[in-house]
């Protein structure tokens, strides 16, 4: 097939789909789109000998035509993501035309922008409107996206701070419940050292002995619990390799009795 008839047959097809487009018969408009970049699919090669004879210009005009309106019906069709691929691919072309390119531009923005809506990015989505009210600023479908998706966002921010002031004032909270649960614990600590200081200080009267600061009986009896602590580690570790030469010895002697059995 030649050049001149792929392209005849990819209008008939754009021609076609627009036809069914018309018709709201999206399934079949989107099948005759399909089959124009099909015929055109083999002229994208550079290496093409015609393409090089004034055929690029008519070939590309094509090409974003019909993945323009595929666009339209990927979006009607709610197919999100299939189309802000097809935007991919047409920007790519009309970016690189001057005059006209910036028309088609502005559609492609706008209707990838439309996809990015409705999948909930709404970042993406102003930025491709901002960009096309930037080459059409009276363009009213960008203009009145554009306020949608603004006020989207605001809302989503708004939400979004809140949110987080949410998490920090439970936080706060959360740090302020912790905070009495250990000044109580202390309390309790505390008390149940002032009585055992109290009981102390009355067996030394009683006995007759030097009478002791709070304070001094607390540095007393931390020291006493320190040793203590230490007296019992050396006893685990004594014990320890009681157990470790009992299980030596045992090794040993059930390898000499084994040694005897077979010298029997």
């Amino acid at each position: 097939m030649t050049v001149d008839e792929r392209i005849i047959r990819a209008e008939s097809c754009k021609m076609s789909g627009n036809g069914k487009f018309k018709e709201k018969e999206n399934s079949e408009a989107l099948k005759f789109y399909d089959k124009g970049l099909d015929f055109l699919k083999p002229l994208e090669s550079k290496k093409v000998p015609e393409i090089l004879e004034g055929h690029a210009i008519r070939r590309d005009d094509l090409l974003s035509s019909l993945l323009l309106n595929k666009m339209a019906v990927l979006n009607r069709e709610k197919k999100w993501k299939e189309s802000v691929e097809s935007g991919k691919k047409v920007m790519t072309l009309v970016r690189a035309k001057p005059g006209e390119g910036s028309k088609l531009l502005v559609k492609a923005l706008f209707r990838r922008g439309q996809a990015y809506w409705n999948r909930g990015d709404l970042t993406e989505s102003k930025n491709d409107l901002v960009e096309a009210l930037k080459l059409d600023p009276k363009n009213r479908d960008a203009k009145k996206l554009y306020t949608m998706v603004r006020e989207k966002l605001i809302e989503a921010r708004k939400k979004e701070k809140a949110s987080f002031g949410n998490i920090f004032s439970k936080a706060g909270e959360m740090y302020e419940a912790e905070r009495k649960r250990q000044e109580a614990r202390e309390r309790k600590r505390l008390e149940k050292l002032r009585e055992e200081y109290e009981k102390e200080k009355t067996r030394r009267e009683k006995a007759e002995e030097p009478e002791i600061s709070f304070e001094e009986w607390k540095l007393n009896k931390k020291k006493k619990e320190e040793e203590e602590k230490k007296e019992k580690g050396r006893r685990g570790s004594g014990k320890e390799k009681e157990r470790g030469s009992e299980t030596c010895e045992g090794k040993k002697g059930t390898a000499r009795f084994r040694k005897g059995e077979r010298k029997r």
